[in-house]
């Protein structure tokens, strides 16, 4: 059974929310009691699925809880009550581990308040440990207003936003501190892209935050008009203004992050463009290295060839007698009657082998031009 903790007055006892629903403590309030529980929205849901008993909170809320919502708003009087919840959602990432860790934070709160008595009861779901502990130590001491309590909550809202901004704003500033080394810097477009895809998140969730703070602050305006409730406004518009200077800061840190890319991208175009022309001043002088080659081999070529023909047996020089004498055998013709076919058959295999398509381009075009020609003099 999921562990609910409940702040009541000044103590805090431990307590399920199977028990505090089907006691009818969390829709009911005591006249002189303020009443905070803090647990989780799967928990709530659980409970209140297995219980019998009509749980009285709204249906909209009920069912919003565990859904995966970037925010939702949502208001309701009822019997003198005003009933008031909404949730916020916000991505935080570990910019301190490559690939980079991240979870979201979905916290919701609801407040139930009788105005005349000024107590009520309030749930905080889904808040993190740290989150949870300052606001406990916020809310044992002093008398607790409905606005304080939006305001307190909303402050450690915008806590959590800052935090993820500025874990964000960390990755970016990595990712350009690396790239002034331009001689040993290689692009991890993964890491950018994953970056890329958390900041576009932020800037997505931040948005909606702005909006429903402007919902709640036009829903407690609406309830009272007193000195404390124009603070309570002041307030809550200063912290509009802080979320509103973090989406700034966010979607600078995307155009940031957008010039990092496109800077690793031109990084890796220009080093492959110099490999290139690296590659091709190697291939100029391999190019000059074998010409300077083939200018060798024609020098001794045809001193080579006429040493071989004239030291086959076809010919006889004899040197022995007074005169010196040289013989060619009537056979000679052999030689030429092997060595031009054999030529010519090479030359065929090497023309077929290496340039097949080029001749079945031209005997097309041949065969394509005859038949128009034949057909023209049909």
């Amino acid at each position: 059974m999921s562990e609910v903790e409940v702040l009541e007055g000044n103590q805090i006892r431990a307590s399920t929310w199977q028990i505090e629903i089907e006691s009818g403590k969390v829709t009911q309030t005591a006249p002189n009691t303020s009443r905070i529980l803090f647990g989780s929205s799967k928990g709530l849901k659980s409970s209140i699925e297995r219980i019998s008993s009509d749980p009285n909170l709204p249906a909209e809320f009920i069912s919003a809880i565990t859904k995966d919502l970037n925010g939702f708003f949502g208001n309701r009087r009822n019997e003198g009550w005003e009933e008031l919840w909404y949730t916020f959602k916000i991505k935080q990432v570990e910019h301190k581990r490559t690939p980079l860790l991240y979870h979201w934070d979905q916290v919701t709160a609801f407040s139930r308040w009788d105005a005349p008595s000024d107590k009520g009861i309030l749930l905080c779901l889904d808040c993190p440990q740290s989150a949870r502990e300052s606001l406990k130590e916020r809310w044992r001491t002093g008398n607790l207003s409905l606005l304080r309590w939006h305001v307190d909550f909303l402050e450690k809202t915008r806590d959590l936003y800052e935090d993820s901004v500025w874990s964000l704003r960390h990755c970016v500033r990595k990712s350009e501190t690396d790239s002034k080394n331009i001689q040993d810097f290689t692009p991890d477009f993964v890491l950018l892209n994953e970056t890329a895809r958390h900041l576009t998140h932020s800037n997505e969730t931040i948005d909606v935050a702005i909006d429903l703070m402007e919902g709640i602050r036009d829903v407690l305006k609406e309830n009272s008009t007193s000195v404390e409730a124009r603070n309570a406004d002041n307030k809550i518009r200063a912290l509009q203004m802080e979320v509103k200077a973090l989406g700034r800061r966010s979607l600078s840190l995307y155009e940031r992050l957008q010039n990092e890319i496109t800077l690793a991208f031109n990084i890796v175009t220009q080093r492959e463009s110099r490999v290139m022309v690296e590659l091709g001043a190697i291939s100029r002088k391999d190019s000059t290295n074998m010409r300077s080659i083939a200018v060798v081999g024609l020098l001794y070529l045809p001193g080579t060839f006429i040493s071989g023909l004239f030291g086959m047996n076809f010919f006889d020089f004899d040197a022995s007698a007074e005169k010196e004498s040289w013989r060619v055998s009537d056979k000679f013709w052999l030689y030429w009657a092997i060595t031009i076919p054999v030529t010519a058959l090479t030359v065929m295999i090497w023309v077929v082998f290496f340039h097949a398509k080029a001749l079945k381009r031209i005997f097309g075009r041949l065969f394509l031009d005859e038949s128009h020609m034949d057909g023209k003099e049909c």
